[in-house]
């Protein structure tokens, strides 16, 4: 068993879902359970998934396992413009509902903003969709930090359900959240849930070139929307991605466990504040590592320079944390 983190884990399940479905890796009910269980063994209390994920289908696959202690977060995506107004977020919202049953959706984020909207009409509808008893908890993902204010006010001038929960890109290259947003977050009292902890897989180690790969978030036939994010988003960074490998093969370290064992100990990630990491594993065996990498101690001193350093020399190529370029 591996040793309990010290930063939460969430068990994101954006690659779970059908089997006809490219890019959902884990598409049997067996495999499925089987990491719901090693997962909450572990300690995990939160799987998260969204509307968005795996063509759809990725609700309707946790619907099939027994979630035991854990609860379910989900997300809104909007497609297209309009599709946050009060009439459209609440048929979204039912659909969640009606796909994840018998399981209750814990924390409802908005995946992305639907700008065509005004706040506070979404605030209004996540309102009362919260006092119908459909959502529990309100997050927002992806959004400006005055955009978290403003529901924040919003929600405060009204009475209305706060937002709690947010979501964004956090790893040790993409930090670019550190210099506002989670000041922000923290004055507010809203949990950071930071995603991608292997910065779109190439801190995965494998083959250190970002290739289309079967499936894999790089593959059009997969996603092609999510293909052409990811394409645009992290070739750059690949030669930052060796000269951090080479430095952790002297220590005898592998660049995902440097990657998790920086987020656990050396990260802004703040455990009283009710923050967590957000990461998938495919496999038992991906899992198990994972939970074992996260029980680790904290990264020798040159590897966490190295990091810093690495990360303002390339800070001109990454993409705000909101997801805008």
């Amino acid at each position: 068993m591996a040793k309990t983190s010290r930063i939460p884990l969430v068990f994101g399940a954006a690659a779970w879902g059908d089997k006809d479905v490219l890019s959902a890796r884990v598409n049997d009910k067996t495999t499925g359970q089987e990491l719901v269980d090693v997962f909450v063994k572990a300690g995990g209390k939160t799987i998260d998934t969204s509307n968005l994920y795996a063509n759809g289908t990725s609700e309707k696959f946790i619907s099939q396992l027994d979630l035991k202690e854990a609860h379910v977060d989900t997300k809104i995506f909007p497609l297209q413009p309009g599709a946050h107004s009060p009439e459209n977020l609440r048929g979204a919202v039912k659909a969640s509902v009606q796909a994840l049953a018998p399981h209750k959706i814990n924390v409802l984020f908005l995946h992305a903003p639907d700008r065509t909207v005004p706040f506070e009409d979404i605030a209004r509808e996540i309102n009362e969709l919260h006092k119908e008893g459909l959502i529990r908890e309100f997050g927002l993902s992806n959004f400006f930090s005055w955009e978290v204010a403003e529901f924040h006010f919003i929600a405060e001038k009204n009475g209305w359900i706060r937002p709690t929960v947010y979501q964004c890109v956090y790893n040790a290259f993409e930090r670019q959240a550190e210099a506002e947003l989670l000041p922000l977050l923290k004055k507010f009292g809203i949990r950071f849930y930071g995603y991608s902890p292997l910065a779109g897989s190439i801190l995965a180690g494998k083959d250190l070139v970002v290739a289309a790969t079967d499936g894999s978030r790089f593959d059009p036939k997969a996603s092609e929307f999510i293909a052409q994010y990811y394409n645009a988003r992290y070739p750059g960074l690949i030669p930052a991605v060796h000269e951090l490998r080479d430095e952790a093969t002297k220590h005898g370290l592998t660049l995902p466990q440097v990657a998790f064992r920086w987020l656990q100990h050396h990260s802004q990630f703040d455990s009283s504040n009710g923050d967590a990491i957000v990461f998938g594993a495919n496999s038992l065996g991906q899992l198990q590592t994972t939970l074992e990498w996260n029980g680790e101690g904290p990264l020798p001193e040159d590897i966490v320079k190295l990091v810093d350093a690495l990360y303002l020399k390339n800070k001109g190529l990454l993409w705000h944390y909101s997801g805008v370029p």
